[in-house]
């Protein structure tokens, strides 16, 4: 294994930065959703299919089947978080693949 030192500095910092990311707490694949839906009370302004009430779900396509589940009011910034440092690791990663790759490419050690 190559000492972190004797890394490019450009990779260093790559790396730096994803485990920085790793060590936040959370982290999650999907994908935000707002819909609008019926609440089911029949009293309530939704009932008649006027003024939906807003609603966020987080989306995620687990073992080939799209999943959803509904984010409340309160968890909806810390999944935005968790979302948003998922998309930056995975960010990070395919910018250290793609430095890898050219390495391959120009037989580089």
């Amino acid at each position: 294994m190559t000492p972190r030192s004797h890394r490019p500095p450009e990779e260093r910092q790559i790396v730096s930065e994803v485990h920085r990311l790793l060590n936040e707490p959370g982290l999650m694949r999907g994908t935000l959703v707002r819909t609008k839906r019926r609440c089911g009370k029949p009293g309530c302004r939704c009932a008649g299919g006027k003024r939906l009430h807003p609603s966020l779900y987080v989306s995620q396509s687990h073992q080939g089947r799209l999943r959803m589940r509904c984010v409340p009011k309160a968890w909806e910034d810390r999944v935005r978080q968790w979302i948003q440092r998922h998309r930056r690791v995975r960010e990070f990663l395919e910018r250290l693949s793609e430095r890898y790759w050219r390495r391959l490419i120009q037989r580089e050690d």
